[in-house]
């Protein structure tokens, strides 16, 4: 079974989130958390904080499900050569169908100034079972957990009451940007918050 969760941004008080169907949970080397503990140290070494911030608040969020126009077919190509070729303009998929092959990476979706909008995913923690945000207006990462069946306060998302039964994720913790935790830390933490859900 997947383990489905969402990641991205926060900037200006609006999260930027991305869906991702499996491998949401922390360590290993498929591991969503791990993976972007991995990224976002060099997401600031090569671009600085500031220009990140500004990258990030450019990214325009539609619906997945919106038809993707050419250009955008081709964009995602030219920053992900290895994909399938995708069809001809008049049968291209949805936004989620032809960027599905970059969940897990943030660089591709700052490139592209746009990304399959799944802010809501967070609200919904049977869905969204781990979740991870690079917050730019506080300059830390945060770590979230689902799963949450009673109303919380641990973090923003714990008085959205989902129709699944569940209410939104709950934050795990947070740390600065400069000081990342490792992965050993960041698998702790979701563990120990994990068993208290449990």
């Amino acid at each position: 079974m997947s383990t489905s969760g969402a990641y991205g941004f926060r900037v200006e008080g609006r999260d930027k989130l991305i869906y991702k169907h499996a491998d949401s949970y922390v360590g290993g080397p498929h591991g969503l958390g791990a993976r972007l503990l991995d990224e976002v140290p060099r997401l600031l070494e090569e671009y600085g904080f500031d220009q990140l911030r500004a990258l990030a608040l450019m990214m325009q969020g539609v619906p997945g499900t919106q038809q993707a126009d050419p250009a955008l077919a081709q964009a995602v190509q030219s920053i992900a050569p290895w994909c399938e070729s995708l069809p001809d303009a008049a049968d291209l998929p949805n936004l989620y169908a032809i960027t599905c092959h970059l969940q897990g990476q943030l660089k591709p979706f700052l490139l592209l100034g746009t990304f399959p909008d799944a802010s809501w995913c967070i609200r919904d923690s049977v869905l969204c079972e781990f979740a991870y945000i690079v917050n730019l207006d506080r300059g830390v990462f945060e770590a979230y957990i689902g799963r949450q069946m009673v109303k919380h306060n641990q973090g923003r998302y714990g008085h959205w009451d989902h129709s699944s039964g569940c209410w939104g994720c709950a934050l795990v913790d947070r740390w600065p940007l400069r000081r990342l935790p490792t992965e050993d830390q960041l698998v702790e933490a979701c563990l120990t918050q994990r068993a208290e859900v449990l």
